[in-house]
């Protein structure tokens, strides 16, 4: 399978799935009357751009930035091939935790970021800065793994990132030692050194958090937000029954989704940073403006 560690190749980047909330809320932006090209779209931790480059064959203006080189570097070669009018360093880029980033205020339209919640130490410097670059009513979409999941999705260790960020961690990783992921830059180490770069990469570069307190600093950077649930096309193409019984069943659902699996955050800049948003399950909207009608929000 390619890695971050490998060259972006086109069947990648056609691999790669734009999620239904995604395909929901880029209806929605054109449906305002404005063409795909105007529409400025940011990826927040892009890796090798694969995404960018897909949105940018729909017509949409998309840029990407990442702290890691290594992705970067092996996705501007494809970009290159691709032709856009734009640079393609200028198009993906290598962005510092610690720098502001690289975009003038008021750039985007939309903002995305997939897997990156959980890597941010100080969430509030990066949300006020996803505020500085978006335009008043432009809208996120941020997926991470749940506080309670219960398999770590980094290490694949159950129930580790539950443990305080103590000794107790290293001790729990090596009991479950046989569950841990070869990484290609770790296989020349023993399992000892493996174990110590572990530990020391979910002490360092991991903070799990509850949605409550996502929400809450997001509110505090100028984003009303709310969880989004979506439903599988499964249980879309199925006959509809009204009542409070399958409503109740799809809440939990939800819920549980939520807790233990995965969150989907849909954020919206507010005009002003009087009002927040509320911790919310709005389950199940079926778009009716998606083409192929299975999926939902």
């Amino acid at each position: 399978m390619s890695t971050k560690h490998d060259l972006l190749t086109w069947q990648d980047v056609q691999a790669t799935q734009l999620r239904p909330v995604m395909l929901d809320t880029l209806t929605t932006l054109v449906a305002r009357g404005r063409e795909p090209g105007q529409i400025r779209i940011l990826d927040l931790g892009c890796g090798r751009g694969a995404t960018v480059i897909k949105l940018l064959q729909l017509g949409f203006d998309a840029y990407g930035v990442d702290i890691d080189a290594e992705p970067i570097r092996n996705g501007l070669p494809l970009l290159a091939g691709f032709g856009a009018p734009i640079a393609p360093m200028d198009r993906l880029r290598i962005q510092a935790t610690t720098e502001p980033l690289p975009f003038p205020d008021e750039f985007f339209d939309l903002i995305l970021s997939d897997q990156v919640f959980e890597h941010v130490a100080n969430l509030l410097d990066v949300a006020t800065e996803m505020a500085r670059v978006t335009r008043a009513d432009a809208r996120g979409i941020h997926t991470f793994p749940a506080k309670w999941r219960v398999v770590e999705p980094h290490v694949f260790v159950p129930f580790v990132h539950w443990l305080p960020k103590t000794r107790v961690r290293y001790w729990w990783l090596r009991s479950l030692s046989w569950r841990l992921p070869l990484w290609k830059d770790h296989e020349a180490l023993s399992l000892g050194e493996r174990l110590r770069v572990f530990h020391a990469y979910l002490d360092a570069k991991t903070f799990y958090r509850p949605v409550s307190e996502i929400i809450g600093t997001l509110r505090a950077a100028g984003f009303e937000s709310h969880v989004s649930c979506q439903t599988a096309s499964r249980s879309v193409s199925r006959r509809r029954i009204d009542g409070l019984v399958p409503a109740l069943r799809q809440w939990l659902r939800c819920w549980r989704r939520t807790m233990f699996r995965e969150v989907v955050l849909i954020a919206r800049k507010q005009d002003s940073r009087a009002s927040g948003g509320g911790y919310s399950l709005g389950c199940a909207r079926v778009s009716a403006a998606r083409k192929n009608g299975a999926d939902g929000e």
